[in-house]
């Protein structure tokens, strides 16, 4: 069943005893909320916002995937219009040929391996001509939502973690007297219901 952010905020307001217009929240704070808290599921739950991206490559084995509206590549798909690219083990093919990525004939692309500690890089064998076109699936940033939205198909069963995080930071604000370690307490608690929903 599709789930509109309308219903989120709805849900949300109940909980915050604010179905009253006047409202002591507005709805673009909500909304912002709900936001904030589809970055960090981009975050914890990355599956929930995989997409597919193509990536031109450059010449080499060195490719570099960062672009705007992007968490990072999760995998190398395959050649746009040709063959699957399957992920290798970066040490082995360095320990079997330590030169590969000097000395192999440029290619289509056949293997790809992550670049340790950076999320946007990664090298192909054999390395590519410049042009090259690969079908890459990624992490998409999630968009500034609308109350009128839908949210993604793939969010629908986790619609409770967005009503628990806007009731949470609503109220934090709320209470600002408290000081900001209500609001990160909340985060902290909110983050551990994220990962047990991951398992």
């Amino acid at each position: 069943m599709a789930i509109t952010v309308q219903q989120v905020i709805t849900e949300a307001r109940g909980l915050l005893q604010d179905t009253v217009a006047t409202y002591r929240y507005s709805d673009t704070d909500l909304v912002q909320y709900a936001s904030d808290c589809l970055d960090l599921l981009a975050e914890h739950l990355p599956h929930l916002f995989v997409a597919v991206r193509q990536h031109t490559c450059a010449e080499g084995a060195r490719q570099n995937f960062s672009q705007d509206g992007s968490k990072g590549v999760v995998d190398v798909i395959e050649v746009s219009g040709g063959g699957a690219v399957k992920m290798v083990d970066r040490e082995l093919l360095d320990r079997f040929s330590p030169r590969w990525r000097v000395t192999a004939r440029q290619g289509a692309a056949t293997q790809w391996m992550p670049y340790p500690g950076d999320r946007f890089m990664f090298d192909v064998y054999p390395p590519s001509s410049a042009g090259q076109v690969l079908n890459v699936h990624h992490v998409a940033t999630p968009p500034e939502l609308a109350i009128s939205d839908t949210l993604d198909h793939r969010l629908t069963p986790y619609s409770n973690l967005l009503v628990d995080y806007v009731v949470g930071i609503a109220e934090a604000r709320e209470a600002e007297e408290v000081g900001p370690q209500r609001e990160q307490a909340f985060i902290n608690k909110f983050l551990a219901k994220v990962k047990g929903a991951a398992k």
